[in-house]
């Protein structure tokens, strides 16, 4: 729950998350709405969502997805001719000046330093009328370097 915590309390990182506890106002909406009395720390809660391989959320999305369009769920988002509108965005998930991995994007600056960073692209089916979105499973931007097979997903 700690993890759901750090996305709700629109905490933008770890470390603010892990700073955040010690509020009182925090720390009472951790209790109430997510049941955690001890939270963990910020290094606790990188050590765990490190290891998560997003090609293993996958097949859950894909479930979701098939269970949502064989119940006709899908209609309802029609818009244009019977097509649906996909909204999506990237965000950043990392940055650091020293710490990489191989699939790293590498930002190279002029003063000849490199920001290696992580980003993720985001989509949902949108309707207009609707408030609700459907999630589409993200999608990792790699080094293209690292992965040549990126563009044939």
């Amino acid at each position: 729950m700690s993890g759901i915590a750090v996305f709700g309390l629109k905490c933008p990182s770890l470390l603010d998350y892990d700073r955040k506890q010690s509020d009182n106002v925090i720390a009472q909406n951790l209790r109430d709405l997510y049941h955690i009395n001890n939270p963990p720390s910020d290094t606790y809660l990188r050590e765990r969502l490190d290891y998560v391989d997003p090609d293993h959320i996958r097949p859950a999305f894909k479930k979701v997805f098939a269970f949502f369009q064989r119940g006709k769920g899908l209609e309802g988002f029609e818009y244009l001719n019977g097509y649906v509108l996909i909204s999506g965005d990237g965000t950043g998930e990392f940055s650091s000046g020293n710490i990489c991995c191989p699939q790293c994007c590498v930002k190279e600056h002029q003063n000849g330093t490199k920001t290696y960073y992580h980003q993720m692209f985001g989509a949902c089916i949108v309707h207009p009328d609707k408030k609700n979105v459907i999630p589409l499973c993200p999608e990792a931007i790699l080094n293209r370097r690292y992965d040549q097979k990126l563009c044939m997903r």
